[in-house]
């Protein structure tokens, strides 16, 4: 509608005598491409396209479970230590 342009590419590859077939994603438009069959006596290809019904209002985040998170938290605590005191003998050393 707006002249804008996407390009797909959708891979269709025979292996082993299967059929095997890689969709696309146009992430712009929040459609899948997918060639549906090849037709060598026309020399033509079908398109499947495919919209999902519902955009998607939700993010997915994994969570890492970082296993010495106790040792930074105490690393943190030792610094803050020292600071206070290095900060202390500045201020009673005038």
């Amino acid at each position: 509608m707006n002249r804008d342009t996407f390009s797909a590419h959708p891979t269709y590859y025979i292996r082993n005598q299967q059929e095997n077939k890689i969709e696309d994603t146009l992430q712009a438009m929040n459609l899948y491409v997918q060639l549906a069959q090849i037709i060598p006596d026309e020399n033509a290809v079908k398109i499947a396209f495919k919209q999902p019904n519902s955009m998607n209002d939700y993010v997915i985040m994994k969570a890492i479970l970082f296993p010495y998170i106790n040792v930074l938290w105490i690393g943190t605590i030792i610094m803050i230590i020292g600071f206070g005191i290095s900060l202390y003998k500045r201020i009673t050393a005038k």
